[in-house]
């Protein structure tokens, strides 16, 4: 029976987790930020899209949002897939997606002053959230402050809050890049089966340690200009 107990202990051993300390490093240069990740090989059916490796914040190529309150644009993508090993192969049992993106106030929009002020990036954050829980009941952002951490990579703070469903859950990370952008890594697992949380072959578990690994193999560089109007802000507090 040992050989039986083995088999079934196999069918929970998944594999795919991508490889961060082999994985080679990508750079964007976001009008003058640096952002600086590594980035493992792709495994999953949708191939992974890289951008231009310099993005210009003030190009006028975002998508406007309908309710007028801002725009963004995707930067770059990636996807995984978890696998469990079988007698006769791999069986697909789940994967985890990011999306990198900027959000950014519409020129008409000053409901908040700057992104870079803690308590305006906040506000501009819960509103999103908000929004989200009024026109989609069933996805559940934060619908108050207490459910927005504040968490530090490599001497960076990120706006972090999860975003929860019946099915499962998402991961946001945000940090602002100037007085009006937003950066935002948004991390999207899912279950084999249509369901991530309780899933028997604990592909929750593979997700959350591989965007932990992605985040802290992160490093951003604000701009110079970027970095004088921070210390402004910080120094009229």
């Amino acid at each position: 029976m040992l050989w039986l107990k083995r088999l079934f202990a196999s069918r929970k051993r998944l594999v795919g987790m991508p490889n961060f300390r082999r994985a080679p490093w990508r750079t964007l240069n976001i009008s003058g930020a640096v952002v600086r990740f590594k980035s493992p090989r792709q495994t999953a059916i949708v191939s992974n899209r890289f951008w231009p490796e310099k993005v210009d914040l003030y190009k006028e190529d975002y998508k406007e949002w309908h309710n007028g309150r801002g725009m963004s644009k995707d930067i770059f993508k990636n996807s995984w897939s978890f696998s469990s090993h079988l007698l006769w192969g791999k069986a697909y049992e789940g994967g985890c997606s990011i999306y990198m993106y900027i959000e950014r106030r519409h020129p008409h929009n000053w409901s908040i002053q700057s992104m870079l002020s803690r308590n305006d990036c906040l506000t501009w954050i819960l509103a999103g959230c908000q929004l989200t829980n009024k026109i989609s009941p069933g996805r559940r952002k934060p619908g108050t402050l207490e459910g927005i951490k504040t968490v530090i990579f490599n001497d960076l703070p990120f706006y972090f809050f999860r975003s929860c469903e019946k099915q499962g859950w998402e991961d946001f990370y945000s940090t602002p890049i100037s007085d009006d952008h937003l950066l935002t890594f948004y991390f999207m697992p899912s279950g084999g089966q249509g369901y991530l949380v309780n899933d028997a072959n604990n592909v929750e578990a593979e997700a959350e340690k591989l965007i932990q690994s992605f985040m802290e193999n992160l490093h951003i560089t604000l701009s110079p200009e970027t970095q004088k109007r921070l210390e402004e802000i910080e120094k009229g507090k």
